[in-house]
């Protein structure tokens, strides 16, 4: 009998927890947060003369201690900031001018690089170049002084590449 009265006591005690517990109550509420538009930038770098057949510079006809000066419009046309480098590369079989030639590059009144023309590689240009806006490189292009004859008819065609990285790329 005691088993009995133990066992009902427990059935009545878990019975009355379960029903006390669905009379327990709490507010609620639901907020939506609607129209969020998540999108990449787009990183794009473009030239003054890109895709055109003439070149920045024109350098014909020229004899030592000869320059030529040209600029180039480096524009950011994408929607997020960028550093970016640049290089020239010969695209010619024939290097005698191409190794001859020395080149400064500059940006406003800052010297970008002074040196011989074919070692003008992947050299940091800019620090940050914000969407939308432009930089306008100098360059100037000097024929030595001390060339001697075996450069006379000598040519170069010369391309000039712009690689652009985003600002917080490592």
């Amino acid at each position: 009998m005691k088993k009995r009265l133990i066992l009902t006591t427990i059935i009545i005690g878990v019975l009355s927890f379960g029903i006390g517990m669905g009379t327990f109550a709490y507010f609620t509420s639901t907020a939506t947060s609607k129209g969020n538009v998540f999108a990449a930038g787009t990183l794009e770098i473009g030239a003054s003369n890109e895709g055109e057949d003439q070149g920045v510079i024109e350098f014909k006809d020229k004899a030592p201690g000869d320059n030529a000066v040209a600029r180039l419009v480096v524009k950011n046309i994408g929607s997020i900031p960028f550093r970016y480098k640049a290089s020239a590369a010969s695209t010619s079989d024939d290097l005698t001018l191409y190794n001859q030639l020395n080149l400064i590059v500059k940006s406003g009144w800052t010297e970008i690089y002074n040196g011989k023309l074919s070692d003008f590689v992947g050299k940091d240009v800019n620090t940050s170049l914000a969407a939308g806006a432009d930089e306008t490189l100098a360059f100037v292009l000097t024929f030595p002084a001390d060339s001697g004859n075996e450069y006379q008819g000598a040519k170069a065609n010369i391309q000039f590449t712009f690689d652009a990285t985003q600002v917080n790329a490592q």
